[in-house]
């Protein structure tokens, strides 16, 4: 997804608003306890610690 690119390219910001998003669409399309959205919410907070 885009958010591994921009972590790729460094740009942690954009990264950040990306996988939130990611993250949004999960959970509208599969629940927030569905093992993908699990998937996506565990990345962001990966990133998120990054970015401090």
């Amino acid at each position: 997804n885009l958010a591994t690119a921009y972590e790729g390219l460094q740009d942690n910001k954009k990264a950040v608003k990306n996988a939130e998003n990611a993250v949004e669409i999960a959970r509208l399309t599969f629940g927030n306890e569905h093992s993908e959205t699990q998937q996506y919410i565990n990345y962001l907070q990966q990133i998120k610690k990054i970015s401090r």
